[in-house]
């Protein structure tokens, strides 16, 4: 690229504006500028290529047909120019967390609060999302939590723990345990190739009970919670309501091996302080829970 030959930043921003509002008035206002000025400058820019980028009428200005092919590359340049100034520009204390909805809704959000009185000076973002992001190729996004088999995390992820499933109950619907035929209330998410369904069929006898599937883990907490049956819970996802003694983990019923979570920084927060201080406190968070 021959920078020695573009034409003066100013010129194309005065050329953009008034190309975008279709005047030079309410390009000036933009700028901050005068009227006037935007005149000189874009009557410069023509005179740097050697052509006429407006036909100038009374009370209005229209773009030339080389006016229009500059002013789409132009705006397009500056639009983008302006998002990643946007991007670099955040504070470096605030670090956007890429989760699913469920571990958004069950684990993350209620212990922030504990973060933040170790941390107050970083903000999270909860960017809650049941589609896989790919953090290489985005600002956006600062950590992301993964949720998969160990075996297939990536070299560059660090382990945070790894579930089971277990069933629970109400802590004030012990007496309605005794149902012939209790509902067991299980999740089942629309699946992916790199991560199924878990196979709790293989555990429990769909004879023994009558069988109500959600799409989100937190269903199943909410209807457990409420006493309306026996809840398949992951043991990470139940912990603050058991610790809160809400729900009681039903001992005499089998538990099922669950995946994993592991923690991945993107590219451009390994540098960062806040996102390592993130990282450290998910792990000192989430392991010890995986052993309870």
């Amino acid at each position: 690229m021959q920078f020695g030959q573009l034409p003066s930043l100013n010129n194309l921003k005065a050329f953009a504006a008034a190309a975008k509002y279709k005047s030079f008035k309410l390009a000036a206002e933009a700028l901050n500028v005068t009227p006037t000025a935007i005149s000189h400058q874009i009557k410069s820019l023509e005179a740097h290529l050697g052509v006429t980028l407006f036909e100038r009428k009374i009370r209005a200005i229209t773009l030339t047909e080389e006016g229009e092919k500059l002013a789409t590359t132009a705006l397009n340049i500056f639009a983008q120019l302006h998002t990643t100034i946007c991007e670099l520009a955040t504070p470096n204390n605030l670090i956007r967390v890429s989760c699913c909805t469920s571990f958004a809704t069950l684990w993350l959000a209620p212990r922030l609060p504990e973060f933040y009185q170790k941390h107050p000076n970083i903000q999270i973002e909860i960017c809650a999302n049941d589609q896989l992001i790919d953090i290489t190729h985005t600002r956006q996004i600062d950590v992301a939590i993964r949720y998969g088999n160990r075996s297939s995390a990536k070299n560059d992820e660090v382990y945070l723990a790894t579930e089971y499933l277990q069933a629970y109950c109400a802590a004030n619907a012990v007496n309605n345990r005794s149902q012939t035929k209790p509902t067991l209330f299980v999740t089942q998410w629309q699946e992916t190739p790199g991560l199924a369904n878990l196979q709790w069929q293989a555990h429990f006898d769909k004879n023994d009970f009558k069988i109500t599937s959600f799409t989100q883990e937190h269903y199943v907490l909410q209807a457990t919670l409420a006493g309306q049956g026996i809840g398949l819970l992951s043991n990470i996802f139940s912990s603050t309501t058991v610790h809160q003694n809400w729900l009681l983990p039903m001992e005499n019923l089998p538990k099922v091996a669950g995946y994993s979570y592991s923690l991945r920084l993107s590219r451009h927060a390994h540098n960062n302080h806040a996102a390592r201080y993130f990282s450290e406190w998910m792990k000192n968070e989430m392991q010890p829970e995986a052993t309870s």
